[in-house]
Order: C-alpha cells, then sequence, then structure tokens
C-alpha cells in the first residue's frame, strides 16, 4: 500500500483553488500526517490512547554507506556492505561495527557463532541453538594445536634424555652420627648409627618411626591446594 494513501505534494492546494474545498484539503493533510508517522509509531485517526506516538519498530532501509563519522557524532543504520542488510554502528571515528550478521549477533567480528563454536558458561542452562557437552568432555584439558578438533586426545609422550658424564664418588670410610629428638614413637637417645660410604644406605629421622635402616629414606610429604572454576561447555549447532 502506498503511503501516504493520498499522495504528499507540497504545490496543493494551488492558488486558484476555490476556497470551499479548504476543508477537505486539512483533512487530507491530517491523513497523510498520520499515515506516514503510523508506519513506525503508534497513531490512530482518533488516537486518545497514552501509547499514542510511542515506536511499534524502527524501519530501518538499506544503505551502502551510513554516512562519515564526524566529531560528536554517530549513525546506526541499516547497511549492505555485508552482502544484506545488516544492523550497524558507525562510530565518530567513520569505523563500520557490524551488530548483525546472518539473522544472528555479530560476536565474532562480522560472524556469527559458528557450528562447532565452544561456549563456557556458568549460568547452568543450556541456551537455545547448543548443546551440553559437560559430562562427555569432563575433566579434560584444553589443549592449543595447530589443527583443532572436537574429538578427545591423548597429550603426546615428552621423550628426552639425560646426557651426563660417568663419574664414581670415593671417599674414606666414617660413621654418620644421628641425632634422635623425643617425639612419639621416637627413640631419645644419641647414637652413631655406621654407614660407611656405602651409596644405598639411607636413614629416616621421620617422626613416630625413629632411626631405621638402609630400606627408607629421609622423607617428607607436600601438598598443593589447585583452585579451580567449574564451567558448563555447549557445543553450537
Amino acid at each position: 500500500m502506498a503511503v501516504p494513501t493520498v499522495a504528499w505534494s507540497e504545490s496543493l492546494p494551488a492558488g486558484s483553488e476555490n476556497v470551499s474545498t479548504g476543508d477537505d484539503r486539512i483533512r487530507e493533510m491530517k491523513k497523510q500526517v498520520r499515515e506516514i508517522i503510523a508506519v513506525d509509531h503508534e497513531m490512530t485517526s482518533t488516537q486518545t490512547a497514552s501509547t499514542g506516538g510511542e515506536h511499534k519498530k524502527v524501519t530501518l532501509q538499506d544503505t551502502t554507506d551510513l554516512g562519515t563519522g564526524a566529531t560528536g557524532k554517530c549513525f546506526v543504520g541499516a547497511q549492505g556492505a555485508e552482502g544484506s542488510a545488516e544492523l550497524t554502528f558507525t562510530d565518530e571515528d567513520d569505523n563500520d561495527v557490524v551488530l548483525t550478521v546472518g539473522g544472528a549477533i555479530a560476536v565474532l567480528g562480522t560472524q556469527a557463532w559458528r557450528t562447532g563454536d565452544y561456549l563456557f558458561s556458568a549460568a547452568g542452562a543450556t541456551p537455545t541453538g547448543w548443546t551440553d557437552k559437560s559430562t562427555t568432555k569432563a575433566n579434560m584439558f584444553i589443549r592449543v594445536a595447530a589443527t583443532a578438533s572436537e574429538t578427545a586426545a591423548t597429550f603426546p609422550t615428552m621423550a628426552h634424555v639425560h646426557d651426563l658424564n660417568s663419574h664414581t664418588h670415593t671417599g674414606p670410610s666414617h660413621n654418620h652420627e644421628l641425632i634422635v629428638n623425643v617425639t612419639s614413637g621416637g627413640r631419645s637417645s644419641l647414637e652413631t648409627v655406621d654407614g660407611g660410604d656405602a651409596a644405598s644406605t639411607a636413614y629416616s629421622n621421620a617422626a613416630g618411626t625413629g632411626a631405621s635402616g638402609a630400606a627408607s629414606g629421609n622423607t617428607a610429604s607436600t601438598g598443593t591446594t589447585v583452585q579451580y572454576i567449574a564451567m558448563n561447555l555447549y557445543y553450537k549447532d
């Protein structure tokens, strides 16, 4: 339908037109204005609602270039630079930011999410158009590789060689003097333990076991607390 129904003309009414048609021209202009405004706004022929004049939608005509950005001026419109009219923002430095592409929000530069993309989230609900992979990918690491793959794989073996010169430890025979403190299960004495210079001889002063022979080493236990966040993993369908 043509908008307005009666074509808008600033040459009417003509100066020669009969004054008796003036009321017709006034009503005609009111209708023309209403029909144009009503394209995007709420406006009826007997408008009295509190919502009158409010936007119902915003119609943006496709253009190849919204214009050149200037200091203090930005533009939002439908620009066809991506092959079809997409919502585009142009900043004052004349940079075009494409906001939509192919019926979706442009999240990857000028692209939307692609099939095969992954999304981490702690929201706990699977977004529309995605598949929850949290169970099948639980407790797996992410590895950066030259070729991406959705299939689980194992880390490559890190082969290495320790290259050391052969050598021998020599020295005179000697005694190892070990002082054992009074602890739960230990022995409260100063004693001399013969160890000589045998390389395989080791002793333990671990609390609760006392001094022991070659089968024990000087043992210690350390732990590291690793903190992490638990996320759900979703796959774009």
